[in-house]
């Protein structure tokens, strides 16, 4: 979660070596209310907020 918050890549890869099987799930940050857009580089994004 630390890293999606920051605004990079996230990779998590789970591995079963009896059966063989290796799983990766990957995620990118999503701008879904355009912060990054209105924010410039001296006014932070808001807070994030669960449910919201």
């Amino acid at each position: 979660m630390g890293a999606l918050e920051s605004g990079r890549p996230a990779l998590l890869t789970v591995v079963d070596p009896f059966v063989g099987l290796r799983v990766t799930l990957g995620a990118w940050p999503v701008d879904l209310w355009g912060w990054t857009a209105e924010a410039s580089a001296d006014h932070p994004s808001p807070p994030r907020t669960e449910g919201a």
